[in-house]
């Protein structure tokens, strides 16, 4: 794949090989401490580093930052399979990322997924218009005159309605349009109220 683009999108610069990293900038704000600058200058570390390994301990030193912060970014790292543990403070990439020789990350044949995204595409367009029609014909029962005869509800359909049992219920009937409004009062509670 040329580029090493995924999904047939080439990738920005930085990641044709490896993980992007901004250039440093002077303007100091709460973005430098932030973790996603962090995670970049961590990985430019990794990068960087010779034999592709890094002390955590000389990682959090650099940086100036708390361990625990950098535990935060290995532990992504590793859990999305980018990083592995060495030992309990040195950390490399795993064989194929972006510091190794065959770069394997990128070079995922993408083929199959493309196939895969295609056919989910297809099946979203089959779905949304059975929604669609589905839809339509509901709008066509429930609004259409020739059905209006049949639309009606029995005393007994109001009653074995679980939430409606135990109370007062009063029923209306009235040409299409009406607009019925009943006004507050100070009497009706407030919960458990009218529905």
């Amino acid at each position: 794949m040329e580029d090493g683009g995924i999904l047939g999108h080439s990738l920005p610069e930085p990641l044709k090989h490896g993980v992007a990293v901004d250039p440093p900038t002077s303007v100091s704000s709460r973005f430098d401490s932030s973790l996603s600058l962090l995670t970049r200058k961590f990985v430019q570390m990794l990068n960087d580093s010779p034999d592709g390994e890094v002390d955590l301990n000389l990682a959090a030193e650099n940086l100036q930052v708390q361990k625990r912060r950098i535990y935060d970014i290995t532990n992504v790292l590793e859990g999305v399979g980018l990083i592995e543990k060495k030992s309990k403070n040195l950390i490399s990439w795993k064989k194929g990322g972006p510091a190794s020789k065959d770069h394997g990350i990128h070079q995922v044949d993408a083929g199959p997924m493309e196939v895969g995204l295609r056919s989910l595409l297809e099946e979203e367009v089959k779905i949304d218009s059975e929604m669609a029609l589905l839809e339509k014909s509901l709008k066509d029962i429930t609004s259409g005159e020739a059905n209006s005869a049949y639309s009606f509800i029995t005393f007994e359909d109001l009653t074995e309605i679980p939430e409606l049992q135990g109370h007062a219920l009063i029923t209306v009937k009235a040409p299409v349009g009406t607009e019925l409004k009943i006004p507050e009062t100070d009497d009706c509670p407030k919960t458990g109220g009218r529905r």
